[in-house]
C-alpha cells in the first residue's frame, strides 16, 4: 500500500532543498508524523550545520523533535 502526505506536509517539504526532499518524506511516512511534527523536524533539518546532523535527524528524529518540541511528541 502506498501511503501519501497531505498538502500540508507537501508545503514542509518544499522549503528543503531539492536534493532533500526524497529522504524526509519518507521518515515523515514511516513514522506517521502529522504535519506539525514535520514542520518540527524540517525546521529542524533546515538549523543544521553539516551533513553529520542531517542524517543524525533523518536516522533519528524523535531525538531531533524531543530537543525542539516535546510538548508537541506527548500531543500525538
Amino acid at each position: 500500500m502506498m501511503e501519501t502526505l497531505s498538502s500540508s506536509h507537501a508545503r514542509a517539504l518544499i522549503r528543503l532543498p531539492r536534493d532533500k526532499q526524497c529522504e524526509e518524506p519518507r521518515v515523515i511516512i514511516t513514522h506517521g508524523f502529522p504535519s506539525r511534527l514535520s514542520n518540527t523536524l524540517i525546521d529542524a533539518f533546515l538549523a543544521t550545520e553539516d551533513q553529520v546532523q542531517q542524517r543524525d535527524i533523518l536516522a533519528y528524529p524523535y531525538k531531533a523533535l524531543e530537543k525542539r518540541a516535546p510538548e508537541k511528541i506527548a500531543e500525538c
